[in-house]
């Protein structure tokens, strides 16, 4: 029968849980764990991909690895992050996905049952891997990733489950970055927890690993390395959970599985050639010729993609799209929200790369014609500054503009799935600047500079702060560019010319009147003759 045991978690306040929760280690690379816990001080992969805290040369196998993995730990339990439960507890998972939900028990398992085949495995395991997890387990003193059981459902056990949920209130409760729900019971009561325990030990015959096999086995080894040092009992503590004769399970029974279709590639013939291969696979099924054989992506897949935001929010960095609808306010929740330092009028969407994206907005710099317009307008300005050596940052200046979305996120933040909440694409950047407090005037005025931002301030006097217009602006075509990348260009009203709104960190740029040709002496001997021409024509035509 089954062995199991409560044990005294080392876990999260309660208001951290969703900012410490991480994927597990194994589904993501160094690489996109450091984007993943980017702004994240608590995210446990500093502790579960430790080498992010790194330098990219170090070997992420290395020793100095686990000691980082270590001491991140140790200081996570210092810096209350962490706190170690009071007793041994069981505790009741609830995982939710696509809309899917299945409940499991959180508990240890005894090596013993792994050694004698009580958990059944299903896998071999990779020396290099076991190695990994070892001393991942001897360096940082903690299993920090525990194994999937399956158990046949027993009727008693989804009694104590759902009775215990029913009548109290979940630790955890929160929705993850990748956009799974984790609820959480602690399970403290001891007349439960001596009901559960028995229930398995009498009646539950074995477990079956769904995920894991690599953290078993290193288990089963660490145990084996504490025994031949400490002797032949290997009694290193009073409390069976507490040493390495347990180590950390996840239990679900048979009926909270959602079993997906898993197919492998042949990437081995093991010795044997194409021929013997094909005629071993035909004994189980024959394939003829012109038969045809398909493969489809299963229901629903698709390649994760992913969006980043910067700036003034509670945690920056990469996200990945969960829904096919998913939209910049989607973005921001699930980044924490704004900091009170925001400037969310500013806010931006750079999107590199892509198609541009409704071209009839005209408050979009992404509109070609009208970006194309702007551009000639402050080259123009730029011209007679301009030298070779400018060109090519001229060049990036210009591409870097044009990949911006002009968005309102003061509005996108007050009414969510509205036309200006933007469905975000692969790539996209979101930026949330600081409180801006400038205004900057460039182009055809007496001295281009900043000026600290005034509420109600017009645009004219920001030009006279800059020493007004020199006598080659082109006053009516005087544009301003706002910090989110949308622009407004000068209207004219009969003889007057209506100056748009400015706002912090907005940017007015002023053109260059079109240069004209002046007319050469020879031109005005030209005019001269034609004039004499046309006048003796006339005459003769008067007579």
């Amino acid at each position: 029968m089954t062995t199991i045991a409560p044990f005294k978690a080392l876990r999260p306040r309660p208001e951290l849980a969703k900012q410490v929760a991480s994927r597990p280690y194994d589904v993501l690379n160094s690489r996109e764990a450091k984007e993943e816990a980017a702004g994240n001080p608590h995210s446990f992969l500093h502790i579960t991909k430790s080498e992010i805290d790194l330098s990219e040369s170090v070997d992420i196998h290395s020793h100095e690895v686990y000691e980082k993995s270590r001491e991140n730990l140790s200081a996570f339990i210092q810096r209350d992050i962490l706190f170690r439960e009071s007793k041994a507890c069981y505790y009741i998972y609830q995982l939710t996905m696509n809309g899917k939900s299945q409940t499991g028990l959180v508990c240890t398992s005894s090596v013993d049952d792994y050694e004698n085949d009580i958990i059944k495995k299903h896998e071999f395991t990779r020396p290099e891997k076991e190695k990994d997890r070892i001393n991942h387990i001897r360096i940082s003193g903690a299993q920090t990733g525990n194994v999937f059981l399956a158990y046949r459902n027993l009727d008693a056990m989804d009694a104590i489950i759902d009775g215990w949920k029913s009548s109290h209130d979940p630790v955890y409760n929160f929705v993850a970055q990748d956009a799974i729900a984790h609820t959480i019971w602690v399970v403290n009561n001891d007349e439960k927890i001596a009901a559960i325990t028995k229930l398995f030990a009498e009646q539950i015959p074995c477990t079956y690993i769904a995920d894991g096999h690599h953290r078993a086995a290193s288990a089963a080894k660490v145990r084996e390395h504490k025994k031949a040092r400490a002797g032949s009992n290997g009694k290193e503590s009073s409390e069976p959970a507490a040493n390495a004769d347990f180590f950390l399970t996840t239990l679900f029974p048979s009926n909270q599985l959602y079993i997906m279709d898993y197919n492998r590639v042949v990437k081995d013939l093991n010795g044997l050639s194409i021929e013997a291969f094909m005629n071993a696979a035909g004994e189980k099924f024959e394939i003829k010729p012109f038969d045809i054989i398909t493969v489809r992506n299963s229901e629903g897949y698709a390649i994760q993609k992913q969006v980043k935001v910067e700036g003034e929010v509670l945690y920056p960095g990469m996200y990945t799209i969960t829904s096919k609808d998913y939209r910049i306010s989607d973005l921001i929740k699930r980044a924490g929200g704004l900091t009170t330092f925001a400037y969310a009028e500013g806010a931006s969407l750079k999107r590199p790369g892509a198609e541009k994206v409704n071209p009839s907005d005209k408050n979009a710099i992404n509109n070609k014609e009208e970006e194309e317009k702007k551009f000639l307008n402050l080259e123009r300005v730029k011209e007679k500054n301009l030298n070779a050596a400018d060109t090519a940052k001229k060049v990036d200046e210009k591409l870097a503009q044009s990949d911006l979305v002009g968005i309102n996120l003061e509005r996108i933040l007050a009414k969510p799935l509205s036309r200006q909440d933007l469905i975000l694409e692969e790539g996209d950047i979101v930026r949330v600047p600081k409180q801006l407090q400038t205004v900057k005037v460039t182009g055809e005025v007496l001295n281009p500079n900043s000026i600290v931002f005034v509420p109600g301030k017009s645009f004219k006097q920001y030009i006279n702060g800059a020493g007004g217009f020199t006598s080659a602006a082109l006053k009516n075509r005087a544009y301003i560019k706002y910090a989110n990348g949308s622009a407004e260009a000068a209207k004219k009203f009969l003889f007057f010319n209506n100056y748009p709104k400015v706002r912090p960190g907005a940017e007015i740029l002023v053109p260059v009147k079109a240069e004209r040709e002046k007319i050469t002496a020879q031109g005005w001997i030209g005019i001269g003759t034609g004039i004499a021409s046309v006048a003796a024509i006339i005459v003769s035509l008067l007579r």
